[in-house]
């Protein structure tokens, strides 16, 4: 059985973040935010590896996804993994970068197997 916590009313400060966040975007079951230095942090459930840390392993607080490095000017689309179990960045030259579910080719990489690093 997956951890899952009791519902929150009110906000919730994420603590675990080592700096301030300048994007987020939440998808199902993951979240994700990019801080003022570029780099992307990930939190949740990650069974297709769409928190892009390199793992299946559901996160309870924000991990850093090395695959993304750190850039600035990167971009989380609006929604982040959605209900399709992936994750993209878009870099500053335009270039998108996922992980996660490969099923129906929705990463866009040739094939349909899971991606589990970002980049």
């Amino acid at each position: 059985m997956r951890n899952r916590a009791s519902s929150q009313a009110t906000p919730y400060t994420v603590s675990a973040l080592p700096s301030a966040a300048v994007q987020i975007a939440a998808g199902h079951y993951s979240s994700y935010a990019m801080l003022v230095d570029g780099s992307v942090w990930a939190w949740g459930r990650n069974d297709y590896g769409q928190l892009g840390d390199g793992t299946t392993t559901d996160r309870l607080s924000p991990v850093r996804i090395e695959g993304y490095g750190a850039d600035t000017a990167m971009r989380l689309p609006p929604g982040g993994a959605a209900a399709s179990y992936t994750m993209f960045v878009v870099a500053a030259d335009g270039t998108a970068m996922g992980s996660g579910s490969g099923s129906f080719g929705k990463l866009g990489n040739g094939g349909t197997d899971n991606v589990l690093t970002a980049g």
